[in-house]
């Protein structure tokens, strides 16, 4: 783990833009393609608050011409409104889906509940024929007739119902959840892709001014005409790594959008954002929050739940083997009415091989469920086990990372000022730009990844703000 003011050093990461050595091309076919590009200044990226109490700022000193990489272009990293999050979470198809499930569980409650034994009305009619005097006579009988269902069975009955019930509550919360974890991922993707164009357009600004300065010592005979055509060579390389940041950005953007059309993502404005609470996950007690992530998991609960109800089900099905009775009264009409019959009728199934064929189903179903439930206990354990040591190691890289990029970005600026005395290539000093831009690439992922894989971990203890709402 990281303390305090490492995090603030790990936060001032310079996310400068370094360019990279491209092939050299004369000087004359240089001039004929290539045309530095007009840029005013770059605006100054807004911070949130988040940001800004990590970062620390400033520029790399002692610049010099020709241009030096802008001052510290820092990330947003926070989340979208909370009124966006919610609304995301709630008409998410997913979650929709599982309330339908939730409402189907609760109706089977009731029909548990109110029992599968109905009242069965039957009635017959016949006609009576014979030689004697009597001739043809009418005759019909009625009768209503019910199944008690017994006490015992309506108990586990009522069990299964209010057990029905709690499942489906856990299946809504269950997915709400997944539906976060996947909201999450989309979001740093996005963030990571916007980063990523910003630094590529940050370059290819860098890389304009240095193609002008170089041009302009070659027209001043203090440069080999050749280094005009690597320059404008290294030109054309940025547009191109530009235009595909900028379409990785688009289509991250596209996928939050149609996966969560809640979310706005049409500019990366820090004002927009809500900063991220991830206040130190990794300062508390291991052990404690080992405890409170597997107590707060909706993934055991639901599988408990579902250990539960195949318990019951299996009472149930013991109950079963017992059959029920069957009651009823009649009232018969003979001989064209001469005659008249009141009578009741009891009727009780025998119990066959099925009921305990049954029974051995149950009780295998409530063993699966059980050693499922097991199985997933250790499962998220382990996953906690990794996600604390994925986010304790990221966070260490990243602040690493951060320290190696400020000394590379050192490096190319010390071989920039020798380069404008004469005393290095400009080979060199792209090459060092080159490890530099590199250097800062990195920084940014890792320090994107360190506080994903913070938030990850806030987000399943339900400790992230916003989405536990």
């Amino acid at each position: 783990m990281i303390d305090s003011s490492r995090q603030r050093r790990s936060g001032a990461i310079h996310l400068l833009v370094a360019v990279s050595l491209g092939g050299a091309t004369l000087a004359a076919a240089a001039q004929a393609w290539c045309s530095p590009i007009a840029r005013s200044p770059e605006p100054a990226i807004a911070t949130s608050p988040l940001e800004a109490g990590l970062s620390q700022g400033g520029k790399i000193p002692g610049s010099v011409a020709p241009p030096q990489p802008p001052a510290t272009v820092l990330v947003p990293v926070g989340m979208p409104p909370r009124a966006q999050i919610q609304a995301a979470l709630t008409s998410h198809p997913r979650v929709l889906a599982a309330q339908a499930r939730e409402r189907s569980l609760q109706a089977g409650g009731d029909s548990l509940r109110a029992g599968q034994h109905e009242t069965v009305l039957r009635t017959t009619q016949a006609r009576r024929r014979s030689d004697g005097p009597a001739g043809a006579q009418h005759e019909w009988l009625v009768g209503v007739e019910r199944t008690l269902r017994s006490a015992t069975k309506r108990e586990a009955d009522g069990r299964l119902a209010d057990q029905d019930a709690v499942l489906g509550g856990q299946l809504v919360e269950d997915a709400r959840h997944e539906t976060a974890r996947e909201l999450l991922r989309a979001w740093f993707a996005w963030q990571r892709a916007a980063g990523e164009a910003r630094l590529a357009e940050e370059q290819l600004a860098l890389v304009t001014g240095l193609t002008r300065s170089v041009e302009q010592r070659v027209r001043a005979g203090d440069a080999a005409q050749i280094e005009a055509g690597q320059a404008c060579a290294e030109l054309e390389r940025a547009r191109a790594v530009s235009l595909l940041a900028r379409a990785r950005e688009s289509a991250s953007g596209l996928t939050l959008r149609r996966r969560f059309p809640e979310i706005a993502v049409d500019s990366a404005d820090s004002s927009r954002l809500v900063p991220l609470e991830i206040a130190e996950p990794l300062a508390a007690d291991r052990e404690r929050l080992r405890d409170l992530y597997l107590e707060r998991s909706h993934e055991i609960a639901l599988a408990r739940g579902e250990a539960r109800r195949a318990e019951l089900a299996a009472e149930r099905a013991r109950a079963e083997r017992r059959t029920d009775p069957s009651i009823g009264a009649f009232a018969a009409f003979d001989r064209g009415g001469s005659e008249r019959v009141l009578g009741i009728a009891i009727s009780l199934p025998l119990a066959g091989p099925a009921r305990e064929a049954g029974l051995r189903g149950a009780l295998a179903g409530h063993q699966a469920a059980s050693a499922r439930a097991s199985d997933l206990e250790r499962r998220v354990q382990a996953d906690f086990e990794v996600g604390w040591s994925d986010a304790t190691a990221r966070a260490s890289a990243a602040w690493a990372l951060g320290q190696a990029a400020v000394a590379q970005v050192e490096i190319a600026t010390r071989l920039g000022r020798a380069y404008t005395l004469g005393e290095a290539a400009l080979s060199d000093w792209l090459l060092a730009r080159r490890n530099a831009s590199e250097a800062q690439q990195q920084a940014l992922g890792a320090r994107l990844e360190a506080i994903e894989a913070a938030a990850r971990l806030r987000l399943d203890l339900h400790e992230l703000a916003g989405f536990d709402d």
